[in-house]
């Protein structure tokens, strides 16, 4: 198979593993997103979209190591940004987290994602027990989510 997926273009890669994705096909998702980012031209969206994979199977460090990847890759990208923190936070690691998302602070609100500094501000309230700040800007984030 991965002789043919090396005949594929990165946009076909990635159109393939998301076809292979929603059809519960995690295996062809990984080949072709593991053929996608390996290669020179690799994209961050492909190695989120791999960290994605490997989260949605419960593979940490590998989930983990994608994202962190994809915003080296696109530093502008606030999604692989906020889920790299996620990983972060639900293994443990809030300063992790914490340094992940600290640029996501900087969105504007009209920004079209401006909706991750709102919630990622209410998960780091969430796990210092602030709980009514939590579900406010948990809340707000939602709110935006457009």
């Amino acid at each position: 198979m991965s002789d043919s997926l090396s005949k594929l273009t990165q946009t076909e890669l990635l159109a393939v593993a998301l076809e292979a994705s929603r059809r519960d096909d995690a295996a062809h998702a990984l080949a072709c997103l593991k053929e996608a980012a390996g290669r020179a031209d690799a994209t961050a969206q492909a190695l989120f979209m791999l960290g994605s994979e490997y989260a949605q199977l419960g593979l940490a460090a590998q989930a983990k190591a994608s994202m962190a990847r994809a915003v080296e890759l696109g530093p502008d990208f606030p999604l692989a940004r906020f889920q790299l923190g996620m990983l972060h936070l639900t293994t443990g690691e809030v300063e992790a987290a914490r340094a992940a998302w600290a640029p996501l602070a900087t969105l504007s609100a009209q920004h079209p994602q401006a909706y991750l500094a709102a919630l990622h501000r209410g998960m780091l309230h969430l796990v210092a027990d602030e709980f009514d700040a939590a579900v406010r800007m948990l809340g707000e984030g939602v709110a935006l989510n457009r």
